[in-house]
Protein backbone atom coordinates (compact mmCIF):
# COMPACT_ATOMS: atom_id res chain seq x y z
CA UNK A 1 0.00 0.00 0.00
CA UNK A 2 3.00 2.28 0.01
CA UNK A 3 2.83 2.59 -3.78
CA UNK A 4 1.80 5.94 -5.25
CA UNK A 5 0.81 6.89 -8.79
CA UNK A 6 0.63 10.63 -8.28
CA UNK A 7 2.14 12.62 -11.20
CA UNK A 8 5.13 14.71 -10.22
CA UNK A 9 6.51 16.80 -13.06
CA UNK A 10 9.84 18.58 -12.74
CA UNK A 11 8.03 21.92 -12.96
CA UNK A 12 5.98 21.03 -9.88
CA UNK A 13 9.13 20.12 -7.97
CA UNK A 14 10.86 23.33 -9.00
CA UNK A 15 7.86 25.37 -7.86
CA UNK A 16 7.82 23.45 -4.57
CA UNK A 17 11.48 24.24 -3.85
CA UNK A 18 10.84 27.91 -4.70
CA UNK A 19 7.87 27.89 -2.34
CA UNK A 20 10.06 26.72 0.54
CA UNK A 21 12.69 29.38 -0.16
CA UNK A 22 10.14 32.23 -0.33
CA UNK A 23 8.00 31.19 2.64
CA UNK A 24 10.59 30.37 5.29
CA UNK A 25 8.99 32.53 7.98
CA UNK A 26 5.52 31.17 7.27
CA UNK A 27 6.76 27.65 8.09
CA UNK A 28 7.48 28.65 11.70
CA UNK A 29 11.24 28.11 11.41
CA UNK A 30 10.80 24.71 9.73
CA UNK A 31 13.20 24.23 6.85
CA UNK A 32 14.56 21.66 4.45
CA UNK A 33 18.35 21.52 4.72
CA UNK A 34 18.77 18.83 2.08
CA UNK A 35 16.50 17.46 -0.62
CA UNK A 36 17.13 14.79 -3.23
CA UNK A 37 14.31 13.44 -5.36
CA UNK A 38 13.81 11.80 -8.73
CA UNK A 39 10.99 11.19 -11.20
CA UNK A 40 7.86 9.38 -10.10
CA UNK A 41 8.96 6.30 -12.09
CA UNK A 42 12.04 5.82 -9.90
CA UNK A 43 11.97 3.32 -7.07
CA UNK A 44 10.59 4.51 -3.74
CA UNK A 45 12.13 4.23 -0.28
CA UNK A 46 9.75 2.52 2.15
CA UNK A 47 11.69 2.00 5.37
CA UNK A 48 14.41 3.80 7.34
CA UNK A 49 16.77 2.23 9.87
CA UNK A 50 19.36 3.89 12.08
CA UNK A 51 22.57 1.85 11.90
CA UNK A 52 24.78 4.14 13.98
CA UNK A 53 25.01 7.70 15.34
CA UNK A 54 25.59 9.13 11.87
CA UNK A 55 24.37 6.38 9.53
CA UNK A 56 20.90 5.48 8.25
CA UNK A 57 19.73 2.91 5.69
CA UNK A 58 16.75 3.50 3.40
CA UNK A 59 15.29 0.44 1.66
CA UNK A 60 12.51 0.18 -0.86
CA UNK A 61 11.22 -0.81 -4.26
CA UNK A 62 13.13 -3.17 -6.56
CA UNK A 63 15.91 -3.78 -4.04
CA UNK A 64 16.78 -0.10 -3.72
CA UNK A 65 18.97 0.43 -0.64
CA UNK A 66 20.71 3.71 0.14
CA UNK A 67 23.17 4.52 2.93
CA UNK A 68 22.67 8.08 4.22
CA UNK A 69 24.53 10.22 6.75
CA UNK A 70 23.06 12.97 8.93
CA UNK A 71 24.05 15.65 6.38
CA UNK A 72 22.20 13.95 3.52
CA UNK A 73 25.23 12.47 1.77
CA UNK A 74 24.27 9.10 0.39
CA UNK A 75 25.33 6.20 -1.81
CA UNK A 76 23.82 2.91 -2.87
CA UNK A 77 24.44 -0.36 -1.02
CA UNK A 78 27.29 -2.25 -2.70
CA UNK A 79 25.60 -5.68 -2.89
CA UNK A 80 22.82 -6.44 -5.41
CA UNK A 81 19.47 -7.39 -3.87
CA UNK A 82 17.51 -8.28 -7.00
CA UNK A 83 14.00 -7.00 -7.61
CA UNK A 84 12.60 -7.77 -4.18
CA UNK A 85 10.77 -4.87 -2.56
CA UNK A 86 12.32 -4.06 0.82
CA UNK A 87 9.53 -3.46 3.35
CA UNK A 88 11.32 -3.61 6.70
CA UNK A 89 14.84 -3.62 8.13
CA UNK A 90 16.03 -4.28 11.69
CA UNK A 91 19.47 -4.34 13.28
CA UNK A 92 20.39 -7.42 15.33
CA UNK A 93 23.80 -7.12 16.98
CA UNK A 94 26.29 -6.96 14.07
CA UNK A 95 23.69 -7.93 11.45
CA UNK A 96 21.11 -6.05 9.41
CA UNK A 97 18.04 -8.13 8.52
CA UNK A 98 16.30 -7.00 5.33
CA UNK A 99 12.71 -8.25 4.97
CA UNK A 100 11.04 -8.34 1.54
CA UNK A 101 7.67 -8.76 -0.14
CA UNK A 102 8.04 -12.42 -1.20
CA UNK A 103 9.32 -14.83 1.47
CA UNK A 104 12.95 -13.65 1.28
CA UNK A 105 15.12 -12.21 4.06
CA UNK A 106 18.62 -10.87 3.39
CA UNK A 107 21.14 -10.98 6.21
CA UNK A 108 24.08 -8.57 6.05
CA UNK A 109 27.07 -8.91 8.37
CA UNK A 110 28.30 -5.40 9.16
CA UNK A 111 31.72 -6.59 10.33
CA UNK A 112 32.50 -9.06 7.56
CA UNK A 113 30.70 -7.33 4.64
CA UNK A 114 28.91 -10.59 3.78
CA UNK A 115 25.34 -10.75 2.42
CA UNK A 116 23.33 -13.97 2.57
CA UNK A 117 19.83 -14.73 1.28
CA UNK A 118 17.25 -16.87 3.07
CA UNK A 119 14.10 -18.12 1.34
CA UNK A 120 11.10 -19.40 3.31
CA UNK A 121 9.15 -21.69 0.98
CA UNK A 122 6.18 -22.06 3.35
CA UNK A 123 5.67 -18.27 3.16
CA UNK A 124 5.66 -18.08 -0.63
CA UNK A 125 3.53 -15.18 -1.94
CA UNK A 126 3.52 -13.57 1.50
CA UNK A 127 5.28 -10.38 2.48
CA UNK A 128 7.25 -9.71 5.64
CA UNK A 129 5.75 -6.29 6.38
CA UNK A 130 7.05 -5.66 9.89
CA UNK A 131 9.48 -7.32 12.31
CA UNK A 132 10.59 -7.05 15.95
CA UNK A 133 13.71 -8.54 17.51
CA UNK A 134 12.94 -10.27 20.84
CA UNK A 135 15.21 -10.64 23.87
CA UNK A 136 16.14 -14.25 23.07
CA UNK A 137 17.21 -13.34 19.52
CA UNK A 138 14.13 -14.71 17.76
CA UNK A 139 12.18 -12.45 15.38
CA UNK A 140 8.47 -11.67 15.51
CA UNK A 141 7.15 -10.96 12.01
CA UNK A 142 3.79 -10.03 10.50
CA UNK A 143 2.14 -9.28 7.17
CA UNK A 144 0.06 -11.19 4.66
CA UNK A 145 -0.36 -11.78 0.95
CA UNK A 146 2.30 -10.00 -1.11
CA UNK A 147 -0.30 -8.30 -3.32
CA UNK A 148 -1.79 -6.38 -0.38
CA UNK A 149 1.46 -4.43 0.04
CA UNK A 150 1.09 -3.46 -3.64
CA UNK A 151 -2.53 -2.33 -3.17
CA UNK A 152 -3.93 -5.27 -5.14
CA UNK A 153 -7.37 -6.76 -4.49
CA UNK A 154 -6.43 -10.20 -3.17
CA UNK A 155 -7.27 -12.29 -0.12
CA UNK A 156 -5.16 -10.81 2.73
CA UNK A 157 -4.11 -14.06 4.49
CA UNK A 158 -2.70 -12.07 7.39
CA UNK A 159 -0.41 -13.62 9.98
CA UNK A 160 1.87 -13.11 12.96
CA UNK A 161 4.77 -15.55 13.13
CA UNK A 162 8.03 -16.32 14.92
CA UNK A 163 11.41 -16.82 13.23
CA UNK A 164 14.02 -18.63 15.30
CA UNK A 165 17.19 -16.73 16.16
CA UNK A 166 19.18 -18.39 13.37
CA UNK A 167 16.43 -17.68 10.80
CA UNK A 168 16.19 -21.39 10.00
CA UNK A 169 12.44 -21.70 10.41
CA UNK A 170 9.15 -19.82 10.90
CA UNK A 171 6.21 -20.81 13.10
CA UNK A 172 2.80 -19.15 12.62
CA UNK A 173 1.30 -17.86 15.88
CA UNK A 174 -1.86 -16.12 14.59
CA UNK A 175 -3.53 -15.97 11.18
CA UNK A 176 -6.69 -14.84 9.41
CA UNK A 177 -7.64 -15.14 5.74
CA UNK A 178 -9.72 -11.95 5.91
CA UNK A 179 -7.26 -9.62 7.69
CA UNK A 180 -3.82 -8.12 7.12
CA UNK A 181 -1.33 -7.30 9.91
CA UNK A 182 0.37 -3.97 9.19
CA UNK A 183 2.48 -3.14 12.19
CA UNK A 184 3.68 -4.14 15.68
CA UNK A 185 5.12 -2.24 18.62
CA UNK A 186 6.50 -3.36 21.98
CA UNK A 187 5.84 -2.14 25.54
CA UNK A 188 8.45 -1.91 28.31
CA UNK A 189 7.23 -5.23 29.74
CA UNK A 190 7.98 -6.83 26.30
CA UNK A 191 4.32 -7.43 25.45
CA UNK A 192 3.45 -6.58 21.85
CA UNK A 193 0.61 -4.68 20.16
CA UNK A 194 -0.33 -5.58 16.56
CA UNK A 195 -2.48 -3.54 14.15
CA UNK A 196 -4.85 -5.70 12.07
CA UNK A 197 -7.11 -4.41 9.25
CA UNK A 198 -10.22 -6.21 7.93
CA UNK A 199 -10.93 -3.93 4.95
CA UNK A 200 -13.15 -1.53 6.90
CA UNK A 201 -11.85 -1.13 10.46
CA UNK A 202 -8.75 -2.00 12.43
CA UNK A 203 -8.31 -3.98 15.62
CA UNK A 204 -5.32 -3.59 17.92
CA UNK A 205 -4.33 -6.95 19.45
CA UNK A 206 -2.12 -7.43 22.51
CA UNK A 207 -0.01 -10.41 23.55
CA UNK A 208 2.45 -11.06 26.36
CA UNK A 209 3.67 -14.52 25.38
CA UNK A 210 3.05 -14.07 21.61
CA UNK A 211 1.10 -17.33 21.20
CA UNK A 212 -2.23 -15.85 22.33
CA UNK A 213 -3.55 -12.53 21.06
CA UNK A 214 -6.48 -10.67 22.62
CA UNK A 215 -8.38 -7.65 21.34
CA UNK A 216 -7.22 -4.38 22.91
CA UNK A 217 -9.00 -1.65 20.90
CA UNK A 218 -11.05 -1.12 17.75
CA UNK A 219 -10.15 1.82 15.50
CA UNK A 220 -12.21 3.11 12.54
CA UNK A 221 -10.37 2.86 9.21
CA UNK A 222 -6.93 1.51 8.36
CA UNK A 223 -4.26 1.65 11.09
CA UNK A 224 -0.92 1.44 9.29
CA UNK A 225 1.41 2.23 12.20
CA UNK A 226 1.25 2.11 15.99
CA UNK A 227 3.64 3.68 18.47
CA UNK A 228 3.82 3.07 22.23
CA UNK A 229 5.40 5.61 24.57
CA UNK A 230 4.85 6.75 28.17
CA UNK A 231 1.91 4.38 28.72
CA UNK A 232 0.10 5.69 25.64
CA UNK A 233 -0.52 3.90 22.35
CA UNK A 234 -0.65 6.19 19.31
CA UNK A 235 -1.78 5.14 15.86
CA UNK A 236 -1.85 6.55 12.33
CA UNK A 237 -3.23 5.51 8.97
CA UNK A 238 -6.18 6.42 6.76
CA UNK A 239 -9.92 6.68 7.25
CA UNK A 240 -10.54 3.88 4.74
CA UNK A 241 -8.77 1.72 2.19
CA UNK A 242 -8.85 4.77 -0.12
CA UNK A 243 -5.55 5.92 1.38
CA UNK A 244 -5.04 8.92 -0.92
CA UNK A 245 -7.98 10.84 0.58
CA UNK A 246 -7.95 11.23 4.36
CA UNK A 247 -5.46 10.32 7.06
CA UNK A 248 -6.16 9.44 10.69
CA UNK A 249 -4.18 10.05 13.85
CA UNK A 250 -5.02 9.31 17.44
CA UNK A 251 -4.41 7.68 20.81
CA UNK A 252 -6.27 4.77 22.41
CA UNK A 253 -5.83 5.98 26.01
CA UNK A 254 -7.99 9.10 25.78
CA UNK A 255 -9.83 8.24 22.55
CA UNK A 256 -8.19 11.04 20.57
CA UNK A 257 -9.13 10.32 16.97
CA UNK A 258 -8.74 12.92 14.27
CA UNK A 259 -9.18 12.79 10.52
CA UNK A 260 -6.78 14.87 8.43
CA UNK A 261 -6.55 15.79 4.76
CA UNK A 262 -3.53 14.74 2.73
CA UNK A 263 -3.99 10.98 2.64
CA UNK A 264 -2.63 8.17 4.79
CA UNK A 265 -0.23 9.08 7.61
CA UNK A 266 2.33 6.34 7.05
CA UNK A 267 4.57 6.55 10.11
CA UNK A 268 5.06 7.83 13.66
CA UNK A 269 8.17 8.85 15.60
CA UNK A 270 8.67 10.65 18.93
CA UNK A 271 10.92 13.68 19.39
CA UNK A 272 10.66 14.85 23.01
CA UNK A 273 7.08 16.08 23.45
CA UNK A 274 6.26 15.80 19.75
CA UNK A 275 4.84 12.84 17.83
CA UNK A 276 5.76 13.31 14.18
CA UNK A 277 4.65 11.56 11.01
CA UNK A 278 4.25 12.13 7.28
CA UNK A 279 1.53 11.48 4.76
CA UNK A 280 0.65 10.55 1.19
CA UNK A 281 0.68 14.19 0.05
CA UNK A 282 4.22 14.74 1.30
CA UNK A 283 3.34 16.71 4.43
CA UNK A 284 5.02 16.59 7.84
CA UNK A 285 2.51 16.01 10.66
CA UNK A 286 3.30 17.21 14.20
CA UNK A 287 1.13 15.90 17.04
CA UNK A 288 1.94 17.01 20.60
CA UNK A 289 2.38 14.26 23.16
CA UNK A 290 -0.14 14.47 26.05
CA UNK A 291 -1.46 17.86 24.88
CA UNK A 292 -4.99 18.41 23.61
CA UNK A 293 -3.89 20.30 20.52
CA UNK A 294 -4.79 19.58 16.88
CA UNK A 295 -1.96 18.32 14.67
CA UNK A 296 -0.08 20.85 12.54
CA UNK A 297 1.08 20.16 8.98
CA UNK A 298 4.03 21.40 6.94
CA UNK A 299 4.53 20.66 3.24
CA UNK A 300 7.75 18.82 2.37
CA UNK A 301 7.10 18.25 -1.33
CA UNK A 302 4.17 16.90 -3.35
CA UNK A 303 5.14 13.21 -3.17
CA UNK A 304 4.41 10.56 -0.57
CA UNK A 305 6.80 10.46 2.40
CA UNK A 306 6.80 6.90 3.77
CA UNK A 307 9.19 6.98 6.71
CA UNK A 308 10.93 9.30 9.16
CA UNK A 309 13.78 8.96 11.65
CA UNK A 310 14.92 11.42 14.30
CA UNK A 311 18.53 12.50 13.63
CA UNK A 312 18.64 14.74 16.70
CA UNK A 313 16.19 16.98 18.52
CA UNK A 314 14.15 18.91 15.92
CA UNK A 315 16.16 17.42 13.04
CA UNK A 316 14.55 14.61 11.06
CA UNK A 317 15.40 12.43 8.07
CA UNK A 318 12.53 11.65 5.68
CA UNK A 319 12.36 9.27 2.69
CA UNK A 320 9.65 8.37 0.22
CA UNK A 321 8.35 8.20 -3.32
CA UNK A 322 10.69 8.61 -6.28
CA UNK A 323 13.83 8.07 -4.15
CA UNK A 324 13.10 11.18 -2.10
CA UNK A 325 15.54 11.97 0.71
CA UNK A 326 14.91 15.10 2.80
CA UNK A 327 16.41 16.47 6.02
CA UNK A 328 13.99 18.67 7.95
CA UNK A 329 14.88 20.88 10.88
CA UNK A 330 13.14 23.30 13.20
CA UNK A 331 14.29 25.93 15.64
CA UNK A 332 11.17 25.48 17.78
Amino acid sequence: MRYSTQPNMLLTLAFSCLFFACNFKKLQAQRIDYLSTKNTQDSSYYDLLRIGPNEFWAGGENGTLAIIDSNGNHHQFSHPLGNYNILKMIKKENQVLIFTDDAVVFVYDLNKDILTKKYFANFKNRCFYDALCLDDGSILICGGTTGIAKHQKVIPNGYIAMMDKNLDGVKTLWHSKRKFVWHMTMQQDRSVFAAVFNGINSTIYLSGQYNRWKKFAKIPGLVHEIFYTDSMLYYSGSSSIKYRRYGTLGSTKNNRHQRTSGGCIWNLEKDDNQIIGSNQDGELIVFFHKKELPPSKKQILPKAIYDLEVISHNKWLAVGHGQTIAILSSEN
